[in-house]
C-alpha cells in the first residue's frame, strides 16, 4: 500500500520498486527452476523458447547446452535457434563451434553461423581463425559471411582482410573491399588500410574498385589522392562516380581539373558527384563550369547545380540563376528561387516580382519567399503589393 503524503513520496517509490523487483525475481527464479525440464521438452517450440530465455538469465554452461542442441536436436528450427544464441553468448568457446557450423551443407545453417560470428565481434572475441573461416565461407558464396567480415575491427582482423584483397577469388576480394569500406564508414578503419585499398583501385573486378574508392573517401587520407584522381576516368561509371565523390571529401585543390571534367561525363551519377565535390571544395574556379552545367540535359543535374550556389556564393551565378527561374521543370525553378534568396542579390528582385504572375501557387510562394529574403519585406505572393513597393523604391 502506497502512502500519498507529500513527505513520503520518495519512500513510497522505493517501497514500490522493492516490491516489483522482488516479485520479478521470484517469477524469474520459478522459470529458471523449470528451465531444465523445458530444455528437454518434446515440443520444439517450448525448447526454442527455453533457449531464448536461457540467454537472458544467469545459467551455468550455456555454450555446452547450446552445442548439445546444435549437434543432436532432431528439429531444424531448434538447431538454428542454438546457432543464433551462440552468437549472443559472449563466450570465446562459441567461436570454434560456429566455425564448424559454417561448414554445414545446409545453407541456412552456414548463413546463421556467419551472422553469429559477426555478432560475437561486439564482445571483442573474434580471433584470426574466425576471420579466415569467414573468408573461406565467402568462397562458398555465403553472403552473411561477406557481411560479417565488415563487423571485424581488430588490427589483426583488418590485416587479414587487407591480405584478402590479393585473393585469387574475385568474390573474396570484393567481400574484403566491402568489409573495409564498411569499417571506414563507421570510423573503425585505420591508416593500415590505405595502401591496400589504393592498390585495389586497379583490380580487374569493378566491385572491388567500387568499394575501394568509397572506402578511401571515408578515410580521407591524402595518400589516396593520385589514385582516386586516376579512378575518376574509370571505364565503369559506378567506380568513377565514387572516385569523384571521394575526391570531394579530400578537398585537394590539385584535383579540380578532374572534378570539372567529370561535369561532362556521360553518366549523370558521375556529373552529380562532381557537383557535390565542387560544392564541397568551394573553389571559385568551379563557378564558370557549374554555370555551364545549368544547361545540362538532365533536370536533376540542373537542380543540383542551382543548389550548389547556396554554398559557392558567387555573384557570377545570379544572372544564370535568374534564367533558371524559367526552367520547364518545377523543381529546378524552385531551387533557383531559393538560391537567389540565399544570395540576396538585388538583381533578382524585378524578375522575381514579375514571376508572381505565375499560375502555379506553390511556385509563387517560393518566389515570394525569395523576395522576402532579399528585401526584408513580406507581401506574400501579392504581385500588386510587391509592384507598388518596387515602384516606390526605384
Amino acid at each position: 500500500m502506497l502512502l500519498f503524503g507529500s513527505g513520503y513520496l520518495e519512500q513510497d517509490i522505493k517501497l514500490a520498486k522493492k516490491f516489483i523487483d522482488k516479485n520479478i525475481t521470484r517469477k524469474t527464479q520459478r522459470h529458471i527452476n523449470r528451465l531444465d525440464d523445458e530444455l528437454k521438452d518434446k515440443d520444439p517450440e517450448i525448447r526454442i523458447n527455453a533457449i531464448r530465455f536461457l540467454m537472458e538469465v544467469s545459467y551455468p554452461q550455456k555454450v555446452d547446452i547450446l552445442t548439445s542442441f546444435l549437434k543432436s536436436d532432431d528439429n531444424e528450427n531448434v538447431r538454428l535457434e542454438a546457432v543464433k544464441a551462440l552468437g549472443k553468448s559472449g563466450d570465446s568457446a562459441a567461436i570454434d563451434i560456429l566455425i564448424e557450423a559454417l561448414k554445414n551443407k545446409n545453407p541456412q545453417f552456414s548463413f546463421e553461423a556467419a551472422k553469429a560470428l559477426g555478432s560475437l565481434t561486439g564482445w571483442n572475441l573474434i580471433e584470426p581463425r574466425a576471420v579466415q573461416a569467414l573468408i573461406a565461407a565467402v568462397r562458398e558464396k555465403n553472403s552473411a559471411a561477406a557481411e560479417a567480415l565488415g563487423s571485424m575491427s581488430s588490427p589483426q582482423a583488418i590485416k587479414i582482410i587487407c591480405e584478402a584483397l590479393q585473393d585469387k577469388n574475385p568474390e573474396v576480394r570484393a567481400a574484403a573491399a566491402n568489409a573495409l569500406n564498411y569499417m571506414a564508414a563507421v570510423a573503425k578503419g585505420n591508416s593500415e588500410m590505405v595502401d591496400p585499398l589504393i592498390e585495389a583501385l586497379s583490380d580487374d573486378d569493378p566491385n572491388v574498385r567500387m568499394s575501394a574508392a568509397e572506402a578511401l573517401g571515408h578515410l580521407a587520407d591524402p595518400r589516396a589522392t593520385k589514385a582516386l584522381d586516376r579512378a575518376t576516368a574509370d571505364k565503369n561509371p559506378d567506380v568513377a562516380y565514387r572516385a569523384v565523390f571521394a575526391l570531394g571529401k579530400l578537398k585537394s585543390p590539385q584535383d579540380m581539373d578532374s572534378m570539372i571534367a567529370a561535369l561532362k561525363h556521360k553518366d549523370p551519377r558521375v556529373r552529380q558527384s562532381a557537383i557535390f565535390s565542387l560544392q564541397n571544395m568551394n573553389d571559385q574556379r568551379a563557378v564558370e563550369p557549374l554555370i555551364a552545367a545549368l544547361q545540362d540535359e538532365n533536370w536533376y543535374i540542373r537542380m543540383r547545380v542551382a543548389s550548389s550556389f547556396m554554398f559557392i556564393k558567387d555573384p557570377r551565378a545570379v544572372e544564370p540563376l535568374i534564367k533558371a527561374l524559367h526552367d520547364p521543370y518545377y523543381n529546378v525553378a524552385e531551387v533557383a528561387a531559393r538560391t537567389l534568396g540565399e544570395l540576396k542579390d538585388p538583381r533578382a528582385i524585378d524578375p522575381l516580382i514579375e514571376l508572381l504572375k505565375e499560375n502555379n501557387p506553390s511556385l509563387r510562394m517560393k518566389y515570394a519567399d525569395a523576395l522576402s529574403q532579399i528585401t526584408g519585406k513580406n507581401f506574400g505572393d501579392n504581385y500588386d503589393k510587391w509592384k507598388k513597393w518596387r515602384d516606390m523604391t526605384k
